[in-house]
């Protein structure tokens, strides 16, 4: 009797424990599913934003390509200093991207500006990308410079980059053939406008945008210790630019914050936009539905192993009940055997 008792509660203990790790485990697999959903929702949506944000700067870019070619086509005209700066100042009015527009020499001085205080400066292009050739027209980006624009400003490079709290620009040239020669335009691209048009769509606290150069300079970051000019090797060693235009996946930030990361490269110009969200927030929803998940699931198998258990004991104490009684009427029939 007492060795069937020993089988049973061990046959009990065996199966209700394969019930719970049973539902623990079906529990587990469910939420790993729902984490794989909500990362890939994540690398989703910094995709969708990097494609937003590439094609605003993609378009601002041209823009000022279209700005370039229709100045130098009324600077033809007007070739007086006085009335191309006019001309200069005139064509930025409705360009918040740009902060000032000069007209280099064959030297890289700057002659007109529509911020007069910019003449005398010398730009060095030869670093800007795509790398200049013979009679090349297109629009090229340099590494940013310290400062407001040219006049007091210093280029940046990977070891002396500009600190974040330093107002920047991004200068970008474009050569340009009118009246049968070629002139150069030089651009002094506004950063402060694409990070709060960036941040009024992808909150700091959501993650953070980088715009660089395909090279891994820095142009502009919209998180607040972003040092411009500075070199991101990632974008060399993990982008592949050569062979992919836009792609996603899971990275380690520098301060050991994981990100979603999702990138696209421009199809006109030589940049890429960077997309991370951070891996926390991204997930926030996700923690939250599988907090309430597990305790469902743990009060309910709680619940049911409790119950269980009750079952069990009082299904032994019925059995031990009619044990003693079954016991009890053999005695008794054994006894009136004897007796007669």
């Amino acid at each position: 009797m007492t060795r069937r008792v020993g089988q049973a509660r061990t046959t009990f203990v065996f199966v209700l424990a394969l019930f719970v790790g049973g539902l623990l485990a079906i529990t587990a697999y469910t939420l790993w599913r729902l984490r794989g959903d909500a990362v890939a929702n994540g690398l989703g949506i910094a995709a969708m934003h990097a494609r937003g944000f590439e094609d605003f700067l993609t378009q601002s870019l041209h823009v000022t390509e279209l700005l370039a070619a229709n100045t130098l086509a009324q600077v033809a005209r007007r070739p007086q200093p006085h009335e191309i700066e006019r001309t200069f100042v005139a064509s930025l009015r409705h360009s918040p991207f740009l902060r000032s527009m000069s007209l280099l020499d064959d030297q890289g001085r700057i002659v007109a500006s529509s911020n007069p205080a910019n003449v005398g400066t010398t730009v060095a292009t030869g670093n800007f990308l795509p790398p200049a050739g013979e009679n090349l027209q297109i629009l090229r980006i340099g590494a940013p410079w310290s400062g407001r624009d040219f006049v007091g400003g210093r280029p940046s490079t990977s070891a002396a980059p500009v600190a974040g709290d330093q107002l920047s620009f991004i200068p970008v040239s474009r050569r340009i053939g009118v009246a049968g020669q070629t002139v150069t335009l030089v651009f002094a691209l506004n950063p402060d406008h694409f990070n709060n048009y960036i941040l009024q769509r992808l909150g700091a606290v959501e993650g953070s945008v980088e715009v660089l150069r395909y090279d891994g300079t820095l142009l502009m970051d919209s998180s607040p210790g972003g040092q411009a000019g500075s070199l991101r090797e990632y974008v060399l060693r993990d982008l592949r630019l050569a062979e992919v235009e836009f792609g996603q996946f899971e990275q380690g930030s520098d301060k050991d914050r994981h990100a979603l990361t999702a990138f696209r490269a421009s199809h006109l110009y030589p940049f890429v936009v960077v997309v991370h969200l951070d891996r926390q927030h991204a997930l926030r929803p996700w923690r939250i539905e599988a907090g309430t998940v597990l305790a469902v699931v743990l009060s309910a198998a709680l619940v049911i192993v409790l119950l269980a258990i009750g079952i069990y004991r009082r299904q032994r104490q019925v059995a031990e009940q009619r044990a003693r009684r079954a016991l009890a009427a053999d005695q008794r029939r054994e006894c009136l055997h004897q007796c007669a």
